[in-house]
């Protein structure tokens, strides 16, 4: 045993080989793991992941019968989120600020401007005598490896801060699910809690008896099914934008009432939904979103991509017209690569002609 103390699931129709995470529910290992089990030369976990810092993450599976087993092990009893296998790290300890983390090299480096869709899914240990509030993910394109077993001081790219440490869900598996826009280069990631005591809120689970007494003053995470998907690979999900919707983060809108003239890209004077975005923008200010232009499928792809990017600029100068700053927008053109619908039908095609907003939670919650 060793010592120490420490944003969706993948929709069935996306397949494996779209995810850039290497070995993302831990499934694949070197040996049948047990726990402590990370190669303290190499920094190895499993394959596919090791350790950025002198923390020791661990490694958990079905086929081990004993202190790495599934659902039964020293830090507690949980089933995988699926599949057989899962990591575990310290997130907090109490007044040593030690941490685990979890790094991968992802299978291609991310490219500027495109969104992806960053999620994984995290349990807290049920033998932890504690919890905290938060669990982040940085992206960065070299790896890390430093010797020290404290916290990694750097700022997150995404940080999920919960209002209190210990929720009435916990104990069961959360998922953080979170759009990304790529500044670009990035190929690493780490997951694990980048800030320090002072900054992480931690609630005393008094409620149960001691059970580990490794876990009596730390807060101990399972992690599983880590993804990083290009949201255009994707296939469409998009909701309504209608006056009356509730509009949430991490979700794409189709603005089906912005109006333009036939094979232009001049607005129509039909602006309640442009009012709406822009309210809602002017509202959460830090939030930023992407705006992307769809045609039918009259006429050529450079034409059609070239109309929807047009398409969409318009949007975003209607915005910045509008008191919105011009680094809160990004536009592109898909052009007619991703129909709502696939008939030939003018009906269809109407559908198809559209504008989608994603709205992105832009800074991180560092409470």
């Amino acid at each position: 045993m060793k010592f120490g103390f420490l944003l969706t699931l993948v929709a069935s129709q996306i397949s494996f080989s779209q995810n850039l995470v290497p070995n993302s529910g831990f499934e694949e290992y070197y040996n049948c793991p047990t726990a402590p089990n990370i190669n303290y030369k190499t920094k190895e976990l499993a394959q596919g992941w090791n350790s950025p810092t002198g923390g020791t993450p661990d490694l958990y599976n079905s086929c081990n019968k004993g202190s790495g087993n599934i659902p039964h092990n020293w830090a507690g009893v949980a089933r995988s989120h699926s599949g057989d296998g899962y990591a575990g790290i310290y997130v907090w300890a109490s007044g040593i600020n030690y941490r685990e983390y979890l790094q991968t090299k992802l299978k291609t480096t991310l490219q500027k401007d495109k969104i992806y869709r960053i999620e994984f899914f995290f349990r807290l240990a049920s033998y932890s005598r504690h919890s905290i509030d938060r669990i982040g993910i940085l992206l960065t394109d070299s790896a890390v490896n430093i010797a020290k077993d404290k916290v990694i001081e750097r700022n997150p790219t995404i940080s999920k801060v919960y209002d209190s440490a210990f929720r009435k869900s916990s104990g069961l598996w959360e998922k953080v699910s979170q759009q990304y826009i790529a500044h670009g280069g990035e190929l690493y990631m780490i997951i694990g809690n980048f800030f320090d005591d002072d900054k992480t809120k931690n609630f005393h689970i008094n409620y149960e008896p001691i059970q580990e007494p490794m876990l009596a003053s730390a807060c101990y995470f399972y992690i599983d099914d880590v993804s990083v998907m290009d949201v255009d690979s994707i296939p469409s999900t998009s909701l309504p934008f209608t006056y009356t919707s509730e509009i949430k983060p991490n979700e794409t809108y189709v603005l089906k009432n912005i109006q333009f003239e036939f094979g232009k890209s001049n607005l129509k004077p039909s602006f309640i939904e442009l009012e709406k975005l822009l309210s809602i923008l002017k509202a959460n200010t830090q939030w930023k979103i992407v705006l992307t232009g769809h045609t039918d499928d009259v006429g050529s792809a450079v034409f059609n991509r070239q109309l929807s990017e047009s398409r969409a600029a318009s949007v975003g100068k209607f915005l910045i017209a509008n008191g919105i700053n011009k680094n809160r927008i990004s536009t592109r053109g898909r052009g007619k690569d991703k129909p709502l619908q696939k008939e030939n039908t003018e009906g269809a095609r109407a559908i198809n002609r559209r504008v989608e907003v994603t709205f992105i939670h832009s800074m991180n919650e560092n409470k």
